[in-house]
Parts: C-alpha cells; structure tokens; sequence
C-alpha cells in the first residue's frame, strides 16, 4: 500500500520531530526544549476532524516501533503528539506521572490524555501511575 502525497508528509514531519526531541532531551535542559517545541505553536481553534487526531497518534506510534533503534520513548512521543495535534485545534494534555516498583525503584512514564481519554501512550497498569500535577507547556 502506497501512502497518499498527505500521508508522506504527516510521516515525514512526524519522524523529524521524533529524532529532534529525542536529540533535544539528550542535549538541552527540558524547559529550554519545551519552549522550542511550544514556540511556534499556535492552535488552529476548533479541531479539524477527530480522524486528524487518530492518524498523528498512528503516525507516531509506528514511527517509533520503526525508529526502535533510537529509543523513542514515551517522552518524545508525547511531546511531538502534543505539538502536532496543538497545532491541529486539540486541546490534548500532557501527563507525566511516576510508579513505585515493587522493588522500590521508580518507573516514569509519560502520555497524552484528550477530554478525559489516553489517546498516546496507553499502557497496561497505567492507573497505578502518580500524574505530576499539569505541566501548562503549550500556553507559556
């Protein structure tokens, strides 16, 4: 199956963003690498079309699988959904939250939540993760 011309693009833009954050938290201290990805984001208003939403989350799921070599994380994942589907008209909220093995190490995890719903990020056991409280990155 060939990808329409719009396809390429979303997969394109999605794999840079991808390997710049990923670089960016390798390189820059986070609140410096949050105001670049927020800097141009500027909401589109009202969101397109919920399939806009379900094809970035997609798009960034596969990429990752794809660029496994990478380590793309559920950090940069959820930053990069934030910043795309912002820029879409998404009111998407970005969670961060941490979990307490059973063998006193600590677990971070980090997804992406829409009215209510995890829509990046899902995983099983994600409801035994403390959410810090909302990091506002998109409004500074």
């Amino acid at each position: 199956m060939t990808l329409p011309w719009r396809g390429k693009w979303l997969y394109c833009n999605t794999a840079l963003w991808l390997i710049a954050v990923k670089v960016g938290l390798c390189l820059l201290p986070f609140d410096r690498l949050c105001g670049w990805i927020t800097a141009a984001n500027k909401p589109a208003g009202q969101p397109v079309a919920m399939k806009d939403l379900w094809e970035i989350t997609d798009a960034i799921a596969h990429l990752s699988r794809f660029l496994a070599s990478l380590r793309i994380n559920c950090l940069p994942q959820a930053l990069v959904g934030q910043r795309l589907l912002n820029r879409k008209g998404f009111d998407v909220q970005l969670k961060i939250g941490v979990l307490k093995n059973l063998d006193d190490r600590f677990s971070a995890h980090a997804w992406l939540e829409y009215r209510g719903r995890v829509i990046l990020g899902d995983l099983r056991g994600l409801r035994q993760f403390t959410a810090f409280p909302s990091l506002d990155l998109v409004r500074r």
